[in-house]
């Protein structure tokens, strides 16, 4: 069997289950370059898996190079490589798209009353609009933040008066709870630390470049930072070598999971938005008073 074999019988299942047995006829669609095939997510895949992934993808889009194939990844993943595709990066939405986003978002959300989503979306972009909440239509530009304003507003049908306690409620989105909504199993590294410790080791990283003035920061003095959180996460010695692969991990995690630290330009970083860094510099100043920070022995296992 073909290594272009995989790809080709899932859209055969796809053509299934819209009707179309025939496989001479999908056979003849992608032989006359009739196909638009869509690969949403690539970042989403384990890395274990990645390689073969690839190899499918260029196998079949080699065979049946006439169609249009469009692969999507958060900018942040560097590991897709697929030879004949344009890399291209999503420009900020226009307050139509920001529409038309919302519209689609609640009526994906509501599922079986189209009407009530309809007029959720409305509602939404009706409070959006208003001038308290200037600071979430700067937010809203991209589809991760712009989903996560429709998740929030959806819980309560409003935005919370206090933009803090918005941050509060994306941040716990992003980090416990967006691959588990989705079905999402990610690599072993970062993925075991419990929410309140990806908050704190963000907060620790916001706050020493925040309180430095930095917003932008090499990636040496970063991984810095979040080495010195993982060696106070445990009393047991570790190796240089394997503290520094550990936070190079633990960085490109961060980055590729929920995209609140971004790579600006090859070895530069900073958070994606500065009301995050902020925020989090708040949070960590307040940990600082209320608690001492946390020891686990039990690091070596739990977490990596």
């Amino acid at each position: 069997m073909g290594t272009s074999a995989i790809p080709l019988n899932y859209i055969r299942s796809c053509f299934l289950t819209s009707g179309i047995s025939e496989e001479s006829a999908i056979e003849t669609l992608l032989g006359a370059g009739r196909v638009l095939l869509l690969l949403d997510g690539m970042d989403e895949v384990l890395n274990q898996q990645s390689n073969a992934v690839l190899k499918e993808i260029r196998s079949f889009s080699d065979k049946y190079h006439k169609n249009r194939f469009v692969a999507t990844c958060r900018t942040a993943d560097q590991k897709l490589r697929l030879r004949g595709f344009t890399d291209v990066e999503i420009a900020p939405f226009t307050q139509q798209q920001i529409r038309a986003f919302a519209q689609k978002w609640f009526v994906a959300f509501t599922k079986t009353n189209t009407e009530a989503g309809v007029a959720q979306s409305v509602q939404f972009i009706e409070k959006l609009d208003l001038p308290e909440n200037w600071q979430f239509r700067q937010l809203v530009v991209t589809p991760l933040f712009l989903h996560l304003a429709c998740w929030v507003f959806h819980g309560q049908e409003k935005f919370p008066t206090k933009r803090t306690e918005f941050y509060k409620q994306g941040l716990d989105l992003l980090l416990g709870k967006w691959d588990e909504a989705r079905g999402i199993e990610r690599d072993d590294v970062y993925r075991g630390f419990l929410l309140p410790q990806k908050l704190r080791l963000l907060s620790q990283v916001a706050a020493a470049t925040f309180e430095q003035g930095h917003y932008f920061f090499e990636q040496r003095v970063i991984e810095q930072y979040i080495g010195e959180y993982i060696r106070n996460l445990t009393d047991a010695p570790m190796e240089p070598e394997e503290l520094q692969l550990e936070s190079e991990a633990a960085l490109k995690a961060i980055e590729a999971q929920h995209g609140l630290l971004t790579e600006r330009t090859r070895g530069v970083f900073s958070f994606s938005y500065l009301a995050f860094q902020e925020y989090l510099t708040v949070g960590s100043k307040r940990r600082k008073i209320c608690q001492p920070p946390e020891k686990s022995p039990m690091y070596k296992y739990s977490f990596f």
